[in-house]
């Protein structure tokens, strides 16, 4: 588990970086606003709020995957009441919650200022997101993620899905990353004509 705890700000980075299979969730960061851009945060567990990622802060939160993480509470990422966190061009899918209450949120439970910008969030159990946030503009929230290359989640692999691609060619992305390993470049170009058409 990564702790920030100790008044960091915007200036103290957390880049590229993979946080798979902790216990005690994957991220926790109170009282501290780090920028995390990049990072891919997958399959962490968490008995209490946040499978991947708690936040007490303003952290800018950029390009990163919540993917598989199960906690009691908000299995991809929970921020508190109060924090002026903004989460920008990530994804958010497939995470769990443990309690069984369906009243839960199990992918990204947020509350009070942060804002969500051009972020993808589907398939997560019971509740996609909470009901307080600032809606930035060009978000996804379904219930099924669609297939492999559908990056626009329009349940087809088309030119569409080409032309993002292309556009976030080079980063880290993880929306363009098809192969998840950490660079949108030709095997993730691969990918997406494999999955050329309808999704199956």
């Amino acid at each position: 588990v990564i702790q920030c705890d100790s008044a960091e700000s915007q200036g103290t980075r957390f880049e590229d970086l993979v946080i798979q299979n902790a216990v005690g969730g994957g991220f926790r960061c109170e009282g501290s606003s780090p920028t995390i851009f990049g990072c891919i945060f997958r399959m962490n567990n968490n008995s209490g709020e946040g499978g991947g990622l708690t936040l007490y802060g303003h952290s800018h939160i950029k390009d990163c995957l919540f993917e598989d993480n199960i906690a009691a509470s908000a299995g991809g990422l929970y921020i508190a009441g109060g924090s002026e966190a903004i989460i920008e061009r990530c994804i958010i899918r497939r995470n769990q919650i443990s309690s069984g209450s369906t009243s839960q949120v199990g992918g990204a439970d947020i509350s009070g200022g942060v804002t969500v910008v051009d972020t993808k969030i589907c398939e997560n159990q019971y509740r996609e997101i909470s009901d307080l946030w600032i809606d930035g503009g060009g978000n996804e929230i379904t219930d099924l993620c669609g297939c492999i290359g559908d990056i626009n989640y329009d349940n087809m692999v088309n030119g569409t899905d080409l032309g993002v691609l292309f556009a976030l060619w080079g980063s880290s992305n993880p929306i363009g990353d098809l192969d998840q390993d950490g660079e949108v470049r030709a095997s993730d170009l691969g990918v997406l004509l494999i999955a050329w058409g309808p999704c199956q």
